[in-house]
């Protein structure tokens, strides 16, 4: 058998890998490089000299699939012993990976998600987590972390534990704000955590830039996310400092040239517009009817004359 053949089985069985499993793959083939160049085998799996090798090389790619056509490029043209070789390394890498058959495009696709996952690691395994820091994208940092370290790619059990929480956190608390869900509020909401930074330090980890208006309700209610399950008081608290911030915000603007204004609950907000529009009314207007037809009823006004006084 020709060592061409042997090199056709390397690369079919690299590019039958899913794009994710390129993070391991990158592991995998530089520390066959690393322990080649110096005669000496890396013990550590997190060797600084490997880590900075694949940290430096996961930074360069615009995604995953440019890494993984890299690789592919990379172990073109081995020789017979070194295919073999190489394929060996990676089959028994992928068998010592228990967690390979989840589902992790959910992590790339819900933020909320993602960032609570990586806030989880943080918080139980703070060495671990600032060694991969320098890792630019989430998503690539997340992949890196499950997949070379053995407490989490030995088993699903951590990775069940974070979905398990997140879920009980979503279905709890879906919205943090439900009353204030809209662009606006985020928008400003975001200004005033960074701006109070010393009161949501410790909740403010999430890393991605918001830029869609989608993009800043997932900021906010992801921060919030991480605080509902830190830190319940903290919580409440902060909470209601933003909600109550964020009224008096409104109620300054809502006043700016208006004689009058009043502020009404979530449910005469509702009932106000119903009967407004089943009155082909405005809001003003609307409210103008009704006290007026209550002072009638109640006997204020008779003939246009106001039979009390304040």
């Amino acid at each position: 058998m020709s060592y061409t053949s042997r090199n056709d089985d390397l690369i079919k069985l690299v590019k039958e890998l899913n794009t994710e499993d390129s993070v391991w793959l990158l592991h995998v083939i530089n520390k066959d490089a690393i322990e080649f160049e110096s005669r000496m085998d890396i013990e550590d799996e997190h060797d600084p000299q490997l880590m900075d090798k694949d940290i430096d090389k996961l930074n360069s790619i615009k995604d995953l699939n440019e890494l993984k056509s890299h690789l592919i490029y990379e172990l073109k043209d081995k020789t017979e012993t070194t295919s073999e070789i190489f394929m060996d390394l990676i089959n028994s890498y992928k068998e010592s990976l228990m967690i390979r058959s989840r589902d992790f495009s959910k992590y790339k696709t819900d933020r909320r998600l993602l960032s609570f996952a990586l806030y989880k690691i943080s918080f139980d395994n703070r060495d671990i987590y600032r060694q991969n820091q320098s890792i630019a994208n989430t998503y690539v940092r997340f992949l890196y972390i499950i997949f070379t370290y053995r407490k989490y790619y030995r088993s699903s059990r951590e990775l069940e534990r974070i979905e398990r929480k997140h879920s009980e956190i979503i279905s709890a608390k879906s919205l943090h704000f439900k009353n204030y869900d809209h662009p606006e509020f985020y928008k400003w909401a975001k200004t005033y955590i960074d701006k109070n930074t010393s009161d949501f330090r410790d909740f403010n980890q999430i890393e991605f830039t918001p830029l869609q208006d989608a993009d800043f309700g997932i900021w906010v209610n992801s921060i919030f996310d991480i605080m509902y399950y830190a830190n319940q008081h903290a919580y409440i608290n902060l909470k209601k400092q933003l909600s109550n911030a964020w009224y008096q915000k409104s109620y300054q603007k809502n006043r700016k040239g208006r004689e009058h204004h009043y502020f009404l609950t979530d449910k005469t907000k509702k009932l106000l517009i119903i009967l407004a529009a089943k009155h082909k009314k405005t809001e003003d207007r609307m409210i103008e009817h009704l006290i007026n037809k209550c002072a009638i009823e109640e006997g204020i006004i008779i003939n246009e004359k106001y039979l009390y006084s304040v």
